[in-house]
């Protein structure tokens, strides 16, 4: 086993760009670290070096670890990762390439709405006082009612 102080302060001499690589490195081919691999991947080449950070002659692995192989190179072949053909950016699923929603995703957004707000009148009407006003409106609707057949029956006599 490894001192574990002794190659956390080996990696703390790295700079960026370097600690970048190395932990896009060890993560590599590992599952359960693909999200730390990533995004090791995606900020490698992108950070600015410090020039106030020495960079050291080598990167400090432990001799009982093996160096992992580098993770954009196949059967010693480099793979791309940007260029001509491959794709800059996937469009959102319910858009079409030109940025516009689909009928499909449209109708399923006026049906989430809809179950909503249908929803949301079921709640309120079941709640105390959306009970009570069912009930005012159930009297205003009696008295309305009583007032027109007592208009009704002075009008017939």
């Amino acid at each position: 086993m490894t001192d574990s102080q002794s190659v956390a302060d080996g990696l703390s001499r790295l700079t960026d760009q370097e600690l970048a690589r190395v932990i896009a490195a060890a993560t590599a081919g590992r599952p359960g670290l693909a999200s730390i691999a990533a995004a090791a991947n995606a900020i490698g080449g992108d950070i600015p070096a410090s020039p106030d950070v020495p960079i050291p002659a080598e990167v400090p692995f432990p001799a009982d670890l093996p160096i992992p192989p580098d993770p954009t190179v196949v059967a010693g072949v480099p793979v791309p990762t940007t260029g001509p053909g491959l794709p800059t950016a996937m469009p959102a699923p319910d858009y079409t390439d030109s940025g516009v929603p689909t009928f499909d995703s449209v109708r399923e957004k006026i049906e989430t709405r809809a179950g909503t707000a249908a929803g949301a009148t079921e709640l309120d009407a079941e709640s105390p006082a959306g009970r009570t006003v069912a009930e005012q409106w159930e009297e205003r609707q009696k008295a309305a009612k009583s007032k027109l057949d007592e208009i009704r029956k002075t009008m017939d006599s």
